[in-house]
């Protein structure tokens, strides 16, 4: 089985490696790839170290090419959170809210999807960088603008733990 879990490991690595090679400055194959070297437990010939190195230049060059697919800023801001680099996390999301309306469109089948996703993410990062207030206005602000439930039931558990945590604040 562990034979198994490295050969599935290295074949997901060979179809990624070919996606960079392709496309050199895909943002998506490289965020890819980061995520890949970040979550892989262990690859032959590869330390852990390198690993994490590996995925810190896809992301510095992913970042560095810049993109206007507001998902894949999404998945680079998460990439960065995971390194515990919150600023470049938060840039990320404030790039992304740079991109217009029309934009967003062309990748959210309903935009009710990016505020859904941009809450789970913003939220998040506000918790962990101690910026509450920014965090409850953004839950005051997304639950306004979020009407239909089965979107506002997606955003309720972290909206009401930021409400919990500035409660706990105030006292």
């Amino acid at each position: 089985s562990g034979q198994k879990n490295t050969d599935t490991r290295l074949e997901t690595l060979k179809w990624i490696n070919r996606a960079v090679e392709y496309d050199p400055d895909s943002v998506e194959a490289l965020v890819s790839r980061a995520r890949f070297y970040r979550i892989a437990p262990e690859l032959p010939n590869m330390t852990k170290e390198q690993t994490q190195a590996a995925a810190l230049a896809e992301l510095e060059k992913a970042d560095k090419l810049g993109t206007d697919n507001p998902q894949l800023r999404l998945a680079l801001s998460k990439e960065w959170q995971q390194r515990g680099e919150l600023e470049k996390a938060l840039a990320e999301i404030e790039a992304a809210d740079k991109l217009g309306e029309e934009v967003l469109a062309e990748h959210f089948f309903d935009i009710s999807q990016w505020k859904v996703a941009r809450f789970i993410q913003l939220a998040d990062l506000y918790l962990k960088t101690g910026k509450i207030e920014q965090g409850v206005t953004l839950a005051d602000d997304t639950l306004a603008k979020l009407t239909e439930d089965r979107f506002r039931v997606r955003v309720l558990p972290l909206a009401i733990q930021t409400y919990a945590t500035a409660r706990n604040a105030e006292k």
